[in-house]
C-alpha cells in the first residue's frame, strides 16, 4: 500500500529523534509543490519497510536528503546510515558532479565521512544549514535546487519565503 514510487521525488532520511525539525523541513517543501517520500507517511502496517525504503531510494529519487543533527551521528547504529549507504550506491551510478544529495544539518556539526568513491566524502559536498540567522534563505536555497532536480519551475523566491515562513509558524505555532 505504500504510495508510488515511481513519481519524482526528495526523499527524506533522519533519526526519529529529530522529527520535529523534519516536520518543519517536510512542510516547507511540499508547501513549494515538492512530493517528499518519508517513512511516517510512507510506510504501512505490513510493508517490508526495507524493500520500501530501498524501492523509494533507487526509484524516483530525484533528491536524497540526509538531515544530520548530533544526535544521528552519535548514534551506534541507525537506519539512516543503512539509507545513506543505498543513496551512495545509486550516486556512485550518476554522472560526477550531478548534484542528488543534498545534507541538511539542523545544528552546527562535522558531517560523517561517509565515502562517495573516487576520493570524495559526504563532507566534500555543500551542504544547508537548517538553523540560524539564514536559516530562512539557505531553506530556499535547498527549495530552488530541488526544484531545479525535480524539473518544475516553482513561484519566485519571495514566494517560496513566504511558503516557508508560513510553513514553519504553523509547525512551532506562533511567536
Amino acid at each position: 500500500m505504500a504510495d508510488d514510487v515511481n513519481e519524482p521525488h526528495a526523499f527524506i532520511s533522519y533519526v526519529h529523534e529529530d522529527a520535529g525539525l523534519v516536520d518543519e523541513l517536510e512542510s516547507v517543501l511540499t508547501a513549494s509543490g515538492i512530493k517528499v517520500w518519508r517513512d511516517v507517511r510512507d510506510l504501512w502496517p505490513g510493508d517490508s519497510w526495507k524493500a520500501e525504503i530501498r524501492k523509494a531510494i533507487k526509484g524516483d529519487t530525484l533528491a536524497f536528503l540526509p538531515v544530520f543533527s548530533k544526535t544521528s551521528v552519535n548514534k551506534a547504529k541507525t537506519v539512516m546510515n543503512e539509507e545513506l549507504r543505498l543513496a551512495i550506491d545509486e550516486y556512485r551510478l550518476m554522472p560526477p558532479g550531478r548534484p542528488w544529495i543534498l545534507s541538511v544539518r539542523l545544528e552546527e556539526l562535522n558531517l560523517p565521512e561517509f565515502d562517495l568513491g573516487a576520493g570524495e566524502t559526504l563532507s566534500d559536498l555543500n551542504w544547508t544549514d537548517f538553523f540560524g540567522a539564514h536559516k530562512t534563505t539557505n531553506t530556499m536555497r535547498l527549495v530552488v535546487r530541488v526544484q531545479a532536480l525535480l524539473g518544475s519551475v516553482g513561484p519566485s523566491i519571495q514566494a517560496q519565503s513566504d511558503a516557508a515562513a508560513a510553513a514553519s509558524s504553523r509547525v512551532r505555532g506562533p511567536g
